[in-house]
Parts: C-alpha cells; sequence; structure tokens
C-alpha cells in the first residue's frame, strides 16, 4: 500500500498507537506485579501508593493519547470524504467533456461529409 504523506492533513498513527500500546502494557505489567505480590506483602503502603499513582498517570495518558488518535481520525475522515467529492466532481466533468468531444467529432465528421459532397458538385 502507498502512502502519500503529503496529501493527507494528518500524519501516521501507528507509532502514536504503539506508544498507547508500551504505556498500557506498562500498567498492565505493574498491576500484575502489585497482584502477584500483594500476597506476600513485599511493598510498603507508600511503594504500593507509588505503584499505583504510576499505573493511573500511564492510563490516564493511554486515554488522552487515544482521545487525540480519534480527533485526528475524524479529520482525516473528513479529508478523504472532501477528496472524494473533489474526485466525482472531477469524474463528471471529464465524463460531460468527453460527450462534448464526442459531439463535436459527429458535427466534424457531418461537415467534412458537407465539404466532400461541394467539392464534388463543383466538379
Amino acid at each position: 500500500m502507498t502512502n502519500y504523506p503529503g496529501n493527507a492533513p494528518i500524519g501516521y498513527t501507528c507509532p502514536d498507537i504503539d506508544e498507547i500500546i508500551e504505556k498500557m502494557d506498562f500498567a498492565m505489567q505493574k498491576a500484575s506485579c502489585i497482584h502477584s505480590k500483594a500476597r506476600v506483602e513485599i511493598y510498603t503502603e507508600v511503594e504500593y501508593a507509588d505503584i499505583i499513582e504510576l499505573i493511573i498517570d500511564k492510563l490516564s495518558r493511554a486515554i488522552s493519547d487515544m482521545e487525540k488518535i480519534r480527533s485526528d481520525n475524524a479529520i482525516l475522515r473528513e479529508y478523504g470524504n472532501e477528496q472524494y467529492l473533489r474526485a466525482e466532481r472531477a469524474e463528471k466533468e471529464r465524463d460531460e467533456v468527453i460527450k462534448d468531444c464526442d459531439i463535436i467529432e459527429l458535427e466534424l465528421e457531418y461537415l467534412k461529409e458537407q465539404l466532400k459532397e461541394e467539392v464534388e458538385y463543383d466538379r
């Protein structure tokens, strides 16, 4: 698939999505770590609070990033719709020009025949 970054109003979103996945994966790993170690009470209350705060921060950032991607995709969708309508208008104009050319060609053929008949008549 060919990408044309110069034409699109939004850059590639895959790196943004990868970054969000990393944040969410990090949060899941921390939560899993808390869950498994909570049984043996390795962490102090302060450590738990710090880890929970870190998880909340990562998930909050991931949500904000996803909202930005949602907004970017809406802009991209609108851009795509505009380009589609432009292409439809251009195709309609092209079809009208082709139709006009066909009519002109028929008229030209008719005029050639008329001229040929006049030339033959004058001989």
